[in-house]
């Protein structure tokens, strides 16, 4: 009994399960064909299933469809993969169904296809389409949001017009084209953004957007057509890329929330638009800002970041110090130094790192902040388009380096809170004319200025005690320079290669290098204050050590073709009559034993020389480049030659020595005994002595050169005698020029 109950139990359970399951399966209510390979199938559940290959039917109209008489109670939506094409007003007025996904096998969805589904909320489009028709969503009024593939390329007119609460839209980035009022009336849509890939834009497309904050339009826009965002009210920002060239008429009209529109390019960019002025005030009138995209960005300091622009604008900012750089470890934007134009260091920044900027040689535009206290070393070295720089007010130090070879400089504006100017800072300014020191600067480094080829003048600032070694060397076209009584020393080569006509040396002055005024072609005078402890100068103009012991600087402008040496002096010095054109015979004193380096080079008119037996040094270089030269007349033996050490490059002087022949006389106390030495005498020549009394001659004795001194004696007292060595007594041929002796 109990088994047949449990049997009985099981069959009923069995047939509930198999008549229920019976019970809910659907049942197709309709079918039939809507392409060449595609079939339609609507159940009773209301279920629309597409399926089949290729395209879908196009429909004259709405009511064409088959299913268009059973739309009410269509609910859900089914198209397969395998379907290409989704034909024109094939599913419009559908209203129940809410959600559609769109296979990857669709490339187009025709026009109205899914028009006036105003139950329809979500879309999940295929990754194959490629085209939306005209109105194809149009008045789809529950419609959330869109999201597109990156195959998208044509939006066609109307295709999302009247979508009520579309608010978002995500475009891919191959659209090429959106239609006329392609989202126009999507009045609760956020935000806009165009792709770059877009390139037409047909009008009205996003009128009648209310509730847009922000539109962004992409790179590939050349105009934005005719009211394109009216009725935009609520808008407050807009992103338009370079690639705009017009704004048609009415294009922003009532986009009364516009405040903000930033531009990617530059204001006179900008300024090239052709912005209609018929209904684009709210644009017009709204601030613009000019944001450019960026090439580079990053770290260069410990709390300072840079970021460099598509323009070529290098702004640094942050706080504290710029790191330090080198030619081995240049700056991370070394790479596009080419490309700079523009340096902006923002405010709390403290110092510019060494080798910062080194060759950004487009740079023309440079705006420090005034918190700068030091200028790094080189760190604009070889920026030759700079024209113009403004060291900060609160600028202390500029570093060795800093501004050289900046070529194309003109224009430097130092401020009262500079207080040292490092080695070689504005060597090689080859434009820069004038530049105030200001007094506030202590110490000007070596080479500071040296070949500023167009610098005239200069002021030194009282307070600075030495015009270093180098200092204004090359500045071919300084003629006047201020030296204050606080500067005691002049370096080496300090104002060598200048123009300056005059040099007046203070009697503060302690100390002048080497070569100081070497090369200076217009210098005329050197005039040394009579109160100097350690300088003179002659008559005309050379320059001295205080007893004349060391020649220091001729002025070679001089015109004059013949220089006497003062006898006293001992050494004349590296350079003193360098390039001294003009000079064609120099009178050197016996008293001379060294002649310092190219102390005559360039002289290229220099004839010859005598040089005596205390000259012991001649160095290198001492008489290189004088083209002119022929003959050195020694006044010793050529044993007396041979020791003296004579430098390299000298080819010119040694190479036609003529050993004179003279004579050396000691007279006695009683002025009545003469002992003659001759030099470079041969034996066998006769040595005669001439005796004057009042001018007219008297006695003449003569005696035969024996390789030993001759010793002459007179009985009377008178005021001349000459002496002289003849070859013979017979032919009165003179071998030297007479000595002539005063004996009065």
């Amino acid at each position: 009994m109990k088994k047949r109950l449990l049997l009985s139990t099981l069959i009923i359970c069995i047939g509930i399960l198999f008549f229920g399951v019976l019970s809910v399966s659907a049942t197709v209510v309709n079918s039939g064909t809507c392409g060449t390979n595609v079939q339609w199938a609507l159940d009773d559940e209301g279920t629309l299933t597409i399926s089949g290959t290729g395209d879908m039917k196009d429909y004259s109209s709405g009511g064409s469809a088959p299913w268009f008489s059973k739309r009410s109670s269509i609910k859900k939506l089914v198209i397969e993969n395998g379907i290409t094409s989704i034909g024109s007003r094939t599913f419009t007025l559908i209203t129940g169904i809410t959600e559609l996904e769109i296979p990857d096998s669709v490339t187009s969805i025709g026009d109205y296809a899914f028009s006036n589904c105003t139950g329809l909320k979500n879309i999940s489009l295929g990754k194959g389409v490629k085209t939306i028709g005209v109105s194809a969503f149009g008045a789809c009024t529950e419609l959330i949001g869109f999201s597109a593939s990156d195959s998208l390329e044509i939006i066609g007119d109307a295709a999302f017009g009247n979508c009520d609460k579309l608010e978002y839209v995500h475009f891919g980035n191959n659209l090429k084209s959106i239609g006329f009022k392609a989202f126009s009336g999507c009045e609760n849509l956020g935000a806009i953004t165009i792709p770059d890939s877009v390139t037409n834009i047909d009008e009205q497309a996003f009128s009648w957007c209310e509730k847009v904050a922000s539109i962004k339009i992409g790179k590939g826009i050349s105009t934005i057509g005719v009211s394109t965002f009216s009725y935009c009210f609520a808008v407050e920002e807009v992103t338009i890329e370079t690639g705009v060239t017009a704004i048609s008429d009415n294009a922003f009209y009532r986009c009364d929330g516009l405040k903000n529109v930033y531009y990617t390019g530059t204001q006179s960019q900008w300024n090239e638009i052709v912005i209609s002025s018929v209904g684009n005030d709210n644009l017009t009138s709204a601030t613009i800002t000019y944001v450019i995209p960026l090439v580079a960005s990053g770290v260069c300091g410990e709390n300072v970041t840079y970021k460099l622009d598509e323009e070529g604008t290098l702004t640094i900012s942050g706080t504290g110090d710029m790191y330090h750089w080198s030619s081995t470890s240049p700056s991370p934007w070394s790479p596009y130094n080419n490309t700079i134009k523009k340096i902006i260091i923002e405010d709390n920044i403290t110092n510019i790192g060494a080798h910062s900027f080194t060759d950004c040689v487009s740079l023309t535009d440079v705006d420090i902040t005034d918190d700068i206290v030091n200028v790094g070393a080189y760190s604009f070295r070889n920026c030759k388009s700079l024209m113009s720089i403004i060291i900060p007010k609160s600028t202390t130090r500029i570093e060795s380096g800093a501004f050289y070879n900046c070529i194309s400089l003109t224009d430097v504006t130092l401020f009262e809170s500079v207080e040292n100017i490092g080695n070689s800072a504005f060597s090689g300014c080859t434009n820069l004319a004038n530049i105030n020191i200001p007094k506030s600067v202590t110490n000007i480094e070596n080479s500071a200025f040296s070949n500023c080829s167009n610098l005239t003048s200069i002021d030194i600032p009282e307070g600075i005690t030495s015009i270093k070694n180098g200092t204004f060397s090359g500045c071919s076209k300084l003629n006047s320079i201020a030296i204050p009584k606080s500067v005691t020393n002049i370096g080496d080569s300090a104002l060598s290669y200048t123009a300056l006509s005059e040099i007046y040396i203070a009697k503060n002055i302690e100390n002048i290098g080497h070569r100081a005024f070497e090369h200076c072609m217009n210098l005329k005078s050197i005039t040394v204050d009579d109160d100097n402890a350690y300088y003179s100068s002659d008559m005309r103009g050379t320059l001295f050590n205080k007893d004349k012991t060391v020649l220091i600087q001729y002025p070679i402008g001089s015109t004059f073709e013949t220089y006497s040496i003062p006898d006293g002096v001992i050494s004349i010095e590296y350079s003193a009559f360098c390039a001294g054109i003009y000079l064609k015979y120099v009178d050197i004193p016996k008293s001379v034993t060294t002649i310092n380096s190219c102390a005559f080079s360039e002289c290229y008119n220099l004839k010859n020389l005598k040089i005596y037996p205390a000259v012991k040094i001649i160095d290198n270089s001492a008489f290189s480049g004088c083209y002119s030269y022929d003959t050195t007349y020694y006044y010793g033996t050529e044993s007396q030659w041979k020791d003296i050490v004579i430098g390299n490059t000298n080819t010119l002087f040694t190479n036609n020595v003529v050993f004179v022949k003279y004579t050396k006389t000691k007279i006695s106390d009683d002025k009545k005994s003469f002992i003659v030495e001759p030099i470079n005498i041969d034996e066998g020549k006769t040595v005669i002595i001439a005796l004057y009394k009042n001018d007219d001659f008297v006695e003449m004795q003569s005696k035969i050169y024996k390789l030993e001194n001759l010793e002459f004696t007179t009985t009377k007292t008178y005021d001349t005698v000459k002496i002289m060595v003849w070859e013979n007594f017979e032919d009165l041929i003179p071998i030297t020029i007479a000595e002539t002796i005063e004996l009065s």
